[in-house]
């Protein structure tokens, strides 16, 4: 639970102190590879804390059973909808960060699929309508 919260303090201050500097060309690269020297971290944890604080500004629940590995994961879903549903299915069915890895994993394969079929269906009807023509 520290580690999410000083990440998402981390986070925090990086995001503000950007704001307050964002005219300056190049400064952003800059700042996470200072920032990653000064305090021994990588940069891409640095980017991950910025993007934590960013999708989660507020309403973060250090009770919960979400890991910072959960976290990273979830910042990869875009959808806010989506990504609260898989933090309800991490809490009701105490997923892993490689259960929750798997589930990502088939959703995305079953969205490719149900695309493909729609295109398919679509492709089909047009083929269809042409030929009755």
């Amino acid at each position: 639970v520290e580690k999410i919260i000083a990440y998402w303090n981390i986070g925090k201050h990086i995001r503000e102190h950007l704001l307050h500097y964002k005219d300056r060309a190049g400064y952003k690269e800059d700042l996470f590879n200072k920032l990653a020297e000064a305090l021994t971290i990588g940069v891409r944890i640095l980017y991950w804390t910025a993007q934590f604080h960013e999708t989660y500004p507020s309403n973060l629940n250090p009770g919960s059973n979400l890991t910072w590995s959960h976290y990273r994961l979830l910042l990869t879903i875009k959808d806010e909808n989506k990504r609260k549903e898989y933090e309800h299915i991490i809490e009701t069915e105490g997923l892993s960060k490689r259960e929750l890895e798997e589930l990502i994993k088939i959703a995305i394969l079953v969205s490719g699929l149900c695309k493909q079929a729609r295109s398919m269906n679509l492709s089909y009807s047009a083929n269809s309508s042409s030929k009755s023509s």
